[in-house]
């Protein structure tokens, strides 16, 4: 399978919009742990609320050298990230979940961006333009435990495309209501609750990602202990 490069990832620690996260606690934390690099997570925040968290941010001297936009990013705000935070590397889902941001005219950055396998996967035409994949290890572990054709599917892109972004969430042992609020039963949660909750990630090469970022609600201090033991793996 492609892989962006042959060397060991670099893990980032992430701060989270999703239901349950505070990321005003993780700036906070960010402080008190002298921590310069995050990954942001910007899916559930619309313009303004983004903004305030930039401001934040930015006066507290973290940059952020991957971010995952919304839907509804556009030409500008790619451009103030790279410029502000010396991002280098985006990921969106697909166009089959969240067409409109294809429609916003950031082309411009389209072999930074990478595309993400989500509710949905990323379709061949579109991977042939943009960046490559961004690996969702927990999205697709939950669809091998829930025997789908996209677990497959994915394997297949992956020998095709290459991954340069990779998210790290938990995987529990029984299905839960989808925390986005989709109609079905998953595996992936964004709360780790006990450290056997990413063991499945031994089951896949992380290599094949230049970034690895903890997509988890929890604190920051937890994130870097999880770091910690995916790394003795």
């Amino acid at each position: 399978m492609k892989a962006a490069n042959n060397k060991k990832p670099r893990f980032l620690v992430s701060i989270t919009t999703t239901k349950g996260s505070n990321w005003k606690d993780r700036l906070e934390e960010a402080k008190e742990l002298g921590i310069k690099e995050v990954a942001f997570f910007l899916t559930t925040l619309d313009f303004p609320q983004r903004m305030e968290v930039y401001r934040a941010f930015f006066g507290a001297g973290i940059t952020a050298p991957v971010v995952h936009l919304r839907h509804d990013a556009c030409t500008e705000e790619i451009s103030f990230l790279i410029e502000n935070f010396r991002t280098g590397i985006f990921n969106v889902h697909p166009e089959g979940e969240r067409p409109l941001l294809y429609k916003k005219g950031i082309s411009k950055y389209k072999k930074k961006i990478y595309l993400e396998n989500s509710s949905c996967l990323p379709e061949e035409k579109d991977l042939k333009e943009w960046a490559g994949l961004c690996i969702d290890f927990a999205h697709w572990e939950d669809t091998r435990k829930r025997g789908l054709n996209k677990f497959a599917e994915m394997k297949y892109l992956l020998s095709r495309y290459p991954a340069g972004f990779g998210h790290i969430s938990a995987i529990k042992e029984t299905t839960h209501p989808d925390e986005g609020g989709l109609p079905e039963d998953r595996y992936d949660s964004h709360t780790l609750e006990k450290l056997s909750d990413l063991d499945y990630l031994k089951g896949y090469p992380l290599f094949w990602c230049r970034y690895m970022a903890m997509e988890l609600i929890n604190g920051l201090k937890d994130q870097l202990e999880a770091i910690k033991y995916i790394q003795s793996f």
